[in-house]
């Protein structure tokens, strides 16, 4: 019944999960990124993609690719693009190795965030990116000591 009811919802108005043109402007707006990032491979400088964009250069000429990665290509180049990525795929593969159930919690948090960022301008929102980053800088230090070797301490046993 259930299914029915929202088969039908969905036919009356389909507008409920596509958002009218939004989801059409969204993939335009990926498009575009991609090729001003081929453009400018080098990157063409802080502040000239994204939301600070339209403050900048007015809204028919911001660059709004509504992904926080080719924002980042945008204004830092590829080079930059990538490794920012393999950073960020770095620290999630570490935080799973640390093997024990809260890092792996914390590298979920972290790989989810990470993966919202393609939709979403996430990381720009201050309050979620110091607060997740600050989350995951608290694991590597329980279990490592300052010049990198692992310790012997554990979150989970208290020791």
């Amino acid at each position: 019944t259930a299914i029915i009811v929202l088969v039908a919802i969905i036919a009356w108005k389909p507008d409920i999960i596509t958002h009218g043109l939004s989801s059409v402007e969204h993939l335009d707006k990926t498009s575009a990124g991609i090729e001003h990032i081929l453009k400018e491979p080098l990157g063409s400088g802080l502040g000239t993609a994204g939301p600070v964009s339209r403050r900048v250069f007015g809204e028919e000429k911001a660059l709004i690719s509504e992904n926080w990665y080719l924002q980042i290509g945008e204004e830092a180049g590829i080079v930059s693009l990538l490794l920012l990525l393999l950073f960020t795929a770095w620290i999630i593969k570490d935080l799973f190795l640390i093997g024990n159930k809260q890092s792996a919690i914390v590298g979920s948090i972290l790989l989810a965030v990470s993966i919202q960022a393609i939709f979403l301008h996430l990381w720009e929102d201050s309050v979620v990116t110091m607060l997740v980053w600050f989350i995951v800088g608290l694991f590597p230090s329980t279990n490592y000591n300052l010049i990198g070797r692992r310790t012997n301490t554990s979150i989970t046993n208290g020791s």
